[in-house]
């Protein structure tokens, strides 16, 4: 190998090694000294990762969702202050496959007039309210059925689309049915409770 083709490798490695040595590295804090000194601010590598009093303060507040922090996470944040649209977008996303995708109508609460009812009108009030409770759970559960023969029928489906729409009408079938047998439970019981209450 000839003098040229050796300064020329030994120039480029020394180039190489410079610069990487130059990069602003969260931890370096020659770099940070060296940045301060010549901006008067501290870099935004410095300004990216969080001190230990904003740590204990984060650790405190409600956690956020954790995103898989890749080096361009890194890279984006050191230099513009904040996360990227990428990360952004994760932390505010809904769960995929989320069990509740909306809200589903609470069981009725059991109030005090319900636990102090003596009489049998009373309670045969309130076995009518659970009925009724149970008898919209049931129409609601048939809605979401017809809703799933609909997807399943049609032929646009994909699999994409199907855990959006197939699965939460299968979700909520199953849920309704369950709180209409629950609401009937409860119903039966205050028939029954309505009937003690008359023989006393």
């Amino acid at each position: 190998m000839n003098t040229f083709a050796k300064n020329i490798l030994v120039s480029s490695i020394l180039s190489i090694g410079l610069t990487t040595s130059m990069v602003a590295q969260p931890g370096n804090s020659q770099y940070d000294q060296w940045y301060r000194a010549k901006y008067g601010r501290p870099s935004p590598a410095a300004q990216a990762t969080p001190t230990i009093s904003q740590a204990k303060s984060t650790s405190t507040e409600v956690t956020q969702p954790t995103v898989a922090v890749t080096q361009f996470e890194h890279w984006y944040r050191a230099k513009y202050g904040r996360p990227s649209p990428t990360e952004q977008a994760l932390v505010q996303a809904p769960q995929i496959n989320s069990p509740l995708p909306e809200t589903v109508p609470p069981m009725p609460a059991i109030s005090d007039k319900d636990v102090a009812a003596n009489t049998p009108a009373e309670r045969e009030r309130i076995s009518q309210r659970y009925r009724d409770q149970a008898q919209d759970y049931l129409a609601q559960a048939k809605e979401h059925e017809a809703m799933l023969a609909a997807y399943k029928a049609s032929p646009t489906m994909t699999s994409k689309n199907q855990a959006a729409t197939i699965n939460h009408c299968e979700y909520f079938v199953a849920k309704f049915h369950e709180m209409a047998a629950k609401s009937q439970e409860l119903a039966q019981l205050h028939a029954e409770m309505a009937k003690a209450a008359a023989k006393n």
